[in-house]
């Protein structure tokens, strides 16, 4: 295997800070601790620049909050000279690792993401109506279960680079035990490099040839039920023995493709319908239902109001939501608040018709 070295300098110089800068602040120039550093901008970058140079950048604390939509989460956020260097990092490493991935890997990646997910996996089930079954895995707590010792030396495999090393080691080393900081840049890719090697045990090892995984959710669809309770076996001991992390034992679930799968927000039919998760029209429905109430103080402006439309017409689109969505809007708007006039005025592609 290929190893990458003297990418260090790459990502110390100047441009590459600068390109990081500007992304790390990209929507968040009204923050003010982002104003304060933008306003000198060139010698906070070239500090940093001098501090990564002479290895004596020390990552700084998190913010920690928790969040409750869609299930309880800790976020870390870092500092905003952390978040420039953690851009600055994958620059330059990311498309390294990003070659290494199966092209069915769909999460934090350039060209892909979630919607691209659950087109593969129409085209599938189209395509071979032989393929009657499907497993649906998940990853147990994957984020706080990530074995730290496990993901150093699956970068070691692709860098060879000893000062970028070390800074990468005082990143993933910065807590004791196990886990990665939800929140992180990088944290997207170290999961993606650590779930890198289940992915080609399945397809070159195991042949699976119809492979889907988003994060540490995966599937496999298959035309032999017995084939599959072999693979999620299989994964089970590859994931316990060789990344040392836990199937989640509540999400490993094989299901017949005909009565639907729950992926990705949408479930799925073979016959080409869709229709949107429960859970997020609920949501939906109740993030509504308070702006009428005047729950939201900045209703009067609709912004909040069209973040969340736009948000989720985002999606709805994409499925058959159609007479979902007119119910929605009418049956919120006791108030006059206007909200079937003001989606008609966004100029949003309005869902599919059903059927």
């Amino acid at each position: 295997m290929k190893r990458y070295g003297h990418l260090f300098s790459r990502i110390t110089a100047f441009p590459n800070l600068l390109r990081a800068c500007r992304r790390a602040a990209c929507g968040k120039k009204n923050k003010r601790y982002v104003s304060q550093f933008l306003q000198n901008m060139e010698s906070n970058l070239l500090c940093i620049q001098r501090e990564l140079e002479s290895e004596t950048y020390v990552w700084g604390d998190y913010y920690t909050f928790e969040i409750t939509d869609p299930k309880p989460r800790i976020i870390s956020a870092p500092s905003f000279r952390d978040r420039i260097v953690h851009h600055a990092i994958c620059n330059v490493i990311e498309p390294i690792f990003d070659a290494t991935f199966i092209d069915n890997s769909f999460a934090c990646r350039k060209g892909k993401g979630a919607l691209a997910g659950v087109f593969v996996y129409e085209k599938i089930i189209q395509k071979h109506p032989e393929l009657v079954y499907v497993l649906k895995c998940d990853v147990r707590k994957f984020f706080p279960s990530v074995d730290h010792e496990v993901l150093f030396a699956l970068i070691e495999r692709k860098i060879k680079d000893p000062p970028l090393l070390r800074l990468l080691h005082k990143l993933i080393f910065i807590d004791e035990g196990k886990g990665l900081p939800i929140g992180n840049l990088s944290s997207q890719l170290f999961a993606n490099i650590m779930l890198s090697p289940l992915d080609h045990h399945l397809k070159e090892t195991l042949k699976v040839k119809h492979y889907l995984r988003y994060m540490d959710d995966f599937m496999i669809i298959h035309e032999d039920i017995n084939m599959l309770r072999q693979i999620r076996t299989e994964s089970k001991r590859f994931l316990s023995e060789t990344l040392k992390l836990t199937m989640h034992p509540n999400k490993q679930h094989i299901w017949k493709v005909e009565n639907g799968l729950d992926w990705l927000g949408f479930r799925i039919f073979p016959n080409g319908y869709k229709r949107l998760r429960g859970v997020i029209v609920r949501r939906f429905r109740f993030r509504l239902k308070s702006f009428n109430r005047g729950d939201n103080q900045q209703v009067t402006d609709f912004s909040s109001v069209r973040s969340s439309i736009a948000s989720f017409l985002g999606m709805a689109k994409h499925a058959n939501t159609f007479s979902l969505c007119r119910e929605i809007f009418q049956e919120c708007d006791p108030s006059g608040l206007g909200l079937f006039s003001l989606v008609r005025s966004m100029k949003t592609r309005y869902p599919v018709k059903s059927g």
